[in-house]
C-alpha cells in the first residue's frame, strides 16, 4: 500500500471513530428525578419555547439497577422509564422520570434473588423477561400514543410495549393509571395460568381523529405450543455442574464446526416443516385454529372493546410469522404489517440458560432462523377496509 492510499486509510478510520455511536448511549439509571433543574451547558433557550417533550426507554432490571446489564441482556429488555422534560419556564429546562410500575414490575421486586419469595424470580432471556411461576413481564418501554376523544378536555396518553398491553400515564405524575381493557378482553399466546399472561400486541396503535377511535391488535402465533415446556429451561439450570461443563465442551465444538452446524440448522428445519405439515393438517381435518390468531381491536376510550377476529378470503386465520411491531391508518383501512422484529415467548429459546454463554450460542446457531426481509412487502398492502 503505498503513502497515499494510507493517508486515506487513516483518513477513513479516523470518520469512522467521530461517527461511532457513544457509549453512553447504552448506559442508564433507575433513579427517579422529579423537576430537576437541567443546566444548559451551550447556548441560550429560545423566549417563545414551551410545552413538554416526553420520551420512554428501557433503564434494566431489579436485578440490574440500570445498563448496561453485565450478563450482556439486549438493552431492550428493560423496565420503561418515563421522561418529561418541561419548557414551561422561561429560560429553564426541568426533568421528571418515573418507571412505569405495572403490576409485574411489583412482582419483580418481591422477587428478585436474597428475597423471600426468590425462587418465584424473573430472568432475562434474550428480549423476554420471565418467570416459570409468574408469566412475563409487560416493560412498556416502547413508544407512546397520544389521543383526545370528542369527550375529554385534555389529551391522554398511552404508553406502550410489544408483549403486553398498553396503559394509560397520567401527564402530571407519570404514573401508570390504567392498562387499555381487562384482563379477559385480551387473548394471551399460550394459556398456562399465569399471572401475568404473554400477550403479544403491536407497540404502535394507532388513533384516528376523525372517528376518535382506537385502533390496536391482539394476536399469536402456533409456535406458542411448543412454550409449555418452557419449565424444562429451568430444569435446565439446575443441571450438575459436570454435565454443564460437557455442554459447553460440545457447544465450543458445535461453534468450532461449520459443517456440523450446517447440518443440525438443515435438520432443525426439516423437523420444523414436518411439524408444520401435521400442525397444519390437524387443523383441516378438526377445521380449528391452534394458536394462529389474529384480533383488530377498536375502542372509544371508554368501556369494552369491539374485536373481530381476522381470516383470510378462505376462511383461514391470518398468520404472523414475526411481529404486527406496527399497524397503519388511511381514511378507509387498517393496515397490519408482518414485521422483521420477532418478539415474545418465542424469544426465551433464544437465551435458555442465560448463565452459560457458550451453550446459548451454540442454541442461537442451530435454532435461530433469519428474519424475512420481504414480510412487510409481502403483508403490509393487505389491508383491512374500515
Amino acid at each position: 500500500m503505498n503513502e497515499g492510499m494510507q493517508n486515506q486509510s487513516v483518513g477513513r478510520e479516523k470518520k469512522c471513530d467521530r461517527l461511532r455511536v457513544p457509549q453512553s448511549i447504552m448506559t442508564a439509571s433507575q433513579c427517579e428525578l422529579t423537576d430537576l433543574k437541567l443546566n444548559v451547558v451551550e447556548g441560550e433557550l429560545p423566549d417563545k419555547l414551551q410545552g413538554h417533550v416526553f420520551i420512554v426507554a428501557p433503564v434494566g432490571s431489579v436485578d440490574s439497577g440500570g445498563l448496561p446489564y453485565p450478563d450482556g441482556s439486549p438493552i431492550f429488555n428493560g423496565d420503561g422509564m418515563i421522561y418529561r422534560l418541561d419548557f414551561d419556564r422561561k429560560g429553564e429546562v426541568r426533568i421528571t422520570n418515573r418507571i412505569a410500575q405495572t403490576p409485574c414490575y411489583y412482582a419483580d421486586q418481591a422477587t428478585k434473588p436474597g428475597s423471600k419469595y426468590a425462587n418465584y424470580n424473573f430472568q432475562n432471556h434474550g428480549l423476554s423477561r420471565f418467570s416459570k411461576a409468574l408469566g412475563v413481564r409487560n416493560q412498556l418501554n416502547t413508544a407512546f400514543l397520544n389521543m383526545r376523544f370528542s369527550e375529554d378536555a385534555i389529551d391522554r396518553l398511552l404508553v406502550t410495549f410489544d408483549a403486553g398491553r398498553p396503559y394509560e400515564i397520567d401527564t402530571e405524575s407519570l404514573e401508570v393509571v390504567t392498562p387499555v381493557g381487562s384482563n379477559v378482553e385480551w387473548r394471551p399466546e399460550i394459556s398456562r395460568g399465569f399471572p401475568f399472561a404473554p400477550v403479544l400486541s403491536t407497540a404502535h396503535p394507532v388513533f384516528d381523529a376523525f372517528t376518535d377511535e382506537m385502533f390496536i391488535v391482539n394476536y399469536g402465533r402456533s409456535f406458542g405450543n411448543f412454550l409449555e415446556t418452557i419449565p424444562l429451561i429451568y430444569e435446565a439450570e439446575k443441571l450438575p455442574q459436570a454435565i454443564k461443563k460437557v455442554l459447553e465442551a460440545i457447544a465450543r465444538f458445535l461453534n468450532a464446526q461449520k459443517i456440523v452446524k450446517f447440518l443440525l440448522s438443515k435438520i432443525s428445519q426439516f423437523f420444523g416443516c414436518i411439524f408444520q405439515f401435521f400442525l397444519n393438517l390437524i387443523e383441516k381435518i378438526a377445521k380449528i385454529n391452534l394458536q394462529n390468531f389474529v384480533y383488530l381491536i377498536r375502542w372509544d376510550g371508554v368501556g369494552e372493546f369491539d374485536r373481530w377476529k381476522l381470516v383470510l378470503s378462505d376462511r383461514s386465520p391470518v398468520i404472523i410469522n414475526q411481529s404486527l411491531h406496527q399497524i397503519g391508518l388511511t381514511r378507509n383501512y387498517i393496515i397490519l404489517m408482518d414485521t422483521a422484529f420477532s418478539v415474545g415467548l418465542a424469544q426465551t429459546f433464544n437465551n435458555p440458560i442465560p448463565k452459560h454463554k457458550h451453550i446459548e450460542q451454540a442454541i442461537r446457531d442451530i435454532l435461530s432462523r433469519p428474519v424475512s426481509p420481504d414480510k412487510v412487502a409481502k403483508f403490509g398492502f393487505s389491508m383491512l377496509k374500515i
